[in-house]
């Protein structure tokens, strides 16, 4: 008859490492998710008296194109369909999102 050998005796502490190993690579990839997702719904507040002085467009993938507004405050991204802004009039803009800021709601104001 064979004996099987018993198995190694496990240094104290082995467990935890190998858990923390696992959870460090998920909680790095939940931050990055987390904070791609805040920078892009952060309200930035109200910017007025933007005169728009033209009206560009970015290739998105998908066929889903972006609107880029062009104003005297800043050129900005918006979902609004073009002709909701006419050039040369003055408008008052809500916007979110913190690297590309993008017009929720726009307003004529003159």
């Amino acid at each position: 008859m064979t004996s099987v050998p018993a198995p190694a005796p496990r240094k104290p502490g082995s467990r935890v490492r190998t858990v923390l190993l696992r959870l460090i690579p998920l909680a790095v990839v939940l931050l990055v998710l987390g904070g791609f997702i805040a920078s892009t719904s952060v309200p930035m507040g109200t910017v007025t008296e933007c005169i728009v002085t033209g009206h560009g467009v970015e290739p998105g993938g998908k066929g889903f194109d972006s609107l880029i507004v062009e104003s005297t405050c800043g050129d900005f991204h918006t979902s609004m369909p073009k002709s909701a802004f006419t050039i040369g009039d003055q408008y008052s803009f809500e916007l979110r999102g913190i690297h590309k800021p993008n017009i929720v709601d726009a307003t004529r104001t003159g």
